[in-house]
This record gives structure tokens, C-alpha cells and sequence, in this order.
């Protein structure tokens, strides 16, 4: 009668290291990796954590007829929400265009087409650093 509920526990265990052996072994794909870090550091980069903290306003209004600015003007360490956004969808726009460099050396043997990925890819990446650099000229300037 002892040894009944020490065969159960055995078996128990051995369920256990089983599962514990297989979910160990078990590891999420390399692009989902990459691509959670990815976005972890868009996100982080792009002012994530000073939105939740600080709670700022989405734009500010200004002239006659209320027009919009997206950044804060005359404070480098100030950030509007929809700055943040913008430069956040700016930072996907330019790891699109390394992205696209980075494919275009898949196609050596279709050159017309590996020449094409490279020229979207530069033209991605250079449209995302000249707008943020004007983003934060414009910042300085006020």
C-alpha cells in the first residue's frame, strides 16, 4: 500500500523533468528574436518611457488659425507625443532602408533587381536622417 503513492510521485517527476526538458530546449525562432529587439529599441529610442512618465501634450497649437506643431520648439530635452511618434515611424523608416540594403545582397545573380533594392534602401535611409536632422535643427533654431 506504501509503495503506490511513491510510484505515482516517481511518475509525477518524471512528467515534470520531461516538460521542464522540452521547454528548455524549446527556442522562438531567430527573426522573432531579432525583430523583438528590434522594436524594443525603436520603442525605447524613440521616447517611449518619457511619454508614459511625463504625459506630454500631443502638439501645440500656434497663429491665427491654430496650426499644429509636432515639436516642442526651443527645448532640446522637451518632446511632444506626436514628435515621438513621428520620429518613432521615422527610426521604422530607416531600418526598413538598412533592411532593404541588407536583402539587396541576396540577388547577385538578378542584378536589376538587387539594384533596385539597394536604391530603395538608400533613398529610405537617407529620407529618415535628413527629416530627423530637420526635426531636431528646427528644435534648435526656436
Amino acid at each position: 500500500m506504501s509503495q503506490e503513492p511513491r510510484g505515482r510521485l516517481s511518475s509525477l517527476i518524471n512528467k515534470a523533468m520531461r516538460a521542464y526538458s522540452k521547454a528548455k530546449a524549446h527556442r522562438p525562432p531567430d527573426w522573432f528574436i531579432s525583430s523583438a529587439l528590434i522594436i524594443a529599441s525603436i520603442l525605447l529610442l524613440g521616447g517611449t518611457l518619457y511619454n508614459l512618465l511625463e504625459k506630454p501634450l500631443v502638439a501645440y497649437f500656434v497663429g491665427e488659425y491654430g496650426r499644429p506643431i509636432l515639436y516642442h520648439p526651443g527645448a532640446i530635452n522637451d518632446q511632444l507625443l506626436g514628435e515621438s511618434l513621428a520620429v518613432m515611424a521615422l527610426y521604422v523608416m530607416g531600418t526598413s532602408g538598412l533592411l532593404l540594403l541588407y536583402r539587396s545582397t541576396r540577388y547577385a545573380h538578378r542584378p536589376r533587381q538587387a539594384y533596385i533594392m539597394l536604391m530603395a534602401g538608400l533613398v529610405l535611409l537617407i529620407m529618415s536622417y535628413a527629416i530627423i536632422e530637420m526635426i531636431l535643427r528646427a528644435k534648435l533654431i526656436y
